[in-house]
């Protein structure tokens, strides 16, 4: 081989190594990027959507976890307005006995004590009376405590529902921002 032959091939080997060099540093056709921005835009979307499910039930895990609560109290609220309705029942069965008693003193009148024994029976009657004041009290002052905690309980998820409409305020203004930047990135590669 001789001193010709040999640059000559030298030179070529040099070319295709530069020629190389250059291919790698060539920008990526504009049908890849269109590509890549797709697949980064569909991938920020999913991202996006998860976190609405994932926001959406947690949103659900705490109504149904308010509902849970409100059920509990509607329960417990109805087995003690049970009770104290049925306290009161016995205790209008128990005022009425004890007046018919009072009136029967007054249709007899033969007894020594009967004024003393009307007494006594008039006694008991206001024990009765006062006793179902008491619990209709009661009774009164645990719907009440009811309606409270309903309003408690609204007020929750009136608190949740602001805050998932923020939330996806948010979302929206920062996947506006993604796609932005993307946009910018795919610039910056197609001009450089």
């Amino acid at each position: 081989m001789g001193l010709l032959e040999f640059r000559r091939r030298l030179d070529k080997i040099q070319k295709q190594k530069i020629f190389r060099k250059k291919e790698k540093q060539k920008p990526q056709s504009l049908d890849f990027i269109s590509f890549t921005q797709e697949s980064q835009e569909k991938q920020i979307h999913q991202s996006l959507q998860q976190l609405q499910q994932n926001r959406q039930s947690g949103f659900t895990l705490n109504n149904s976890h308010l509902n849970a609560n409100s059920q509990s109290i509607d329960s417990i609220v109805g087995l003690r307005t049970k009770k104290y309705s049925d306290l009161l029942g016995q205790l209008y069965l128990r005022k009425q006995k004890l007046l018919d008693k009072y009136n029967d003193h007054d249709k007899l009148n033969k007894e020594q004590n009967s004024k003393a024994h009307k007494n006594n029976i008039k006694i008991k009657i206001q024990n009765v009376v006062e006793k179902q004041t008491q619990i209709e009290q009661k009774q009164d002052s645990t719907l009440l405590m009811q309606y409270k905690i309903r309003i408690i309980m609204y007020k929750q998820m009136i608190k949740i529902n602001a805050w998932m409409n923020t939330q996806s305020k948010e979302d929206n203004i920062q996947n506006q921002i993604l796609i932005k930047v993307i946009q910018l990135k795919k610039d910056k590669f197609i001009n450089s």
